[in-house]
């Protein structure tokens, strides 16, 4: 069944606590129900995020200021990975509605959705460029490898469609792409062979510059770092390296790491979660991310240091 036509920001699914717009004290739960991949507007007003509320996830968005919660997607498939566009009127995002994972473009005023590069593979985690012209995801070409262990590569694609390029393919699968805010670089990650041989098991933080395709590993250590945003600033690219205490569980924490002098500062507690994707605000002051609690996922804004 077709994606049905919705009325945008609508659907009004009542008030969730949530920190006040100004930076937290300290960090704040802003709900408690299953909800992920948290991703600030430009202007710091509201929160998109993807949410199973009714068992299927769907995009929403929180607004900082009541707490109020609005859905933003109505469709019979799975839409995931919300990114604001820098004129914040914009949303790019995942859906499987065609059978398999493309990126979309949804109009928030106006509640129009439109496949961007359809393509029969697995496409996911756009990120749109500071001057709002390219989105950059990753993209796995084999339609029959549909959990992308098999490969990946880092693509763009104009706002519009069109100038589809490949912008990075190795052999390694490559993921969780960001732009610099100039526009110039990319950071992603690339999953390396582990200690013990075993392959994609080791992600480590990768820029290309794209205009000479000279490639820049900023981690080379022994846990998987994932999640990479390039902050506003262009000063700090913030991820999440995930590790196991001594007894195997999880642990999880942001860090944020200076790309021109490899200088790394953990900015969250360590806890033990599957799962930690972060998103810092414009102003870099506060830093939204996902972490378990129990049996649910919740979003949570927590004040960031000072950048310098």
């Amino acid at each position: 069944m077709a994606p049905r036509t919705l009325l945008p920001l609508a659907l009004l699914l009542g008030a969730l606590p949530v920190a006040a717009q100004a930076p937290p004290d300290s960090a704040a739960v802003l709900g408690r129900f299953t909800m992920g991949y948290p991703f600030p507007s430009p202007d710091g007003a509201h929160v998109a995020f993807q949410a199973d509320f009714d068992g299927q996830w769907q995009l929403y968005t929180l607004a900082l200021d009541s707490g109020r919660t609005a859905r933003l997607s109505v469709s019979d498939a799975n839409d995931t990975h919300p990114a604001y566009a820098p004129d914040g009127r914009h949303l790019a995002f995942v859906s499987d509605a065609p059978g398999n994972a493309d990126v979309y473009v949804l109009d928030l005023e106006t509640g129009e959705r439109r496949a961007l590069a359809p393509h029969p593979g697995k496409d996911g985690h756009p990120k749109w460029s500071a001057d709002g012209e390219w989105i950059v995801f990753n993209r796995t070409f084999d339609p029959d490898d549909a959990d992308g262990d098999e490969d990946a590569a880092i693509l763009r694609v104009r706002a519009d469609g069109t100038d589809l390029e490949v912008l990075s393919d190795t052999e390694r699968i490559e993921t969780f792409p960001s732009f610099s805010p100039d526009g110039q670089a990319v950071v992603f990650v690339e999953w390396f062979p582990n200690a013990a041989g075993e392959p994609a098991r080791n992600g480590e933080l990768v820029v290309v510059d794209l205009a000479t395709g000279e490639r820049t590993r900023l981690t080379d250590n022994d846990v998987f770092d994932a999640y990479p945003h390039w902050g506003a600033s262009g000063r700090w690219i913030y991820f999440t390296p995930f590790t196991r205490d001594a007894a195997g569980q999880p642990n999880a924490a942001v860090h944020r790491i200076a790309p021109e002098t490899g200088a790394v500062e953990r900015v969250t507690p360590s806890d033990a979660t599957p799962d930690v994707r972060a998103m810092p605000d414009a102003s870099e002051r506060v830093l939204y991310y996902n972490n378990a609690q129990g049996e649910q996922v919740v979003i949570v804004a927590a004040p960031l240091p000072p950048r310098e």
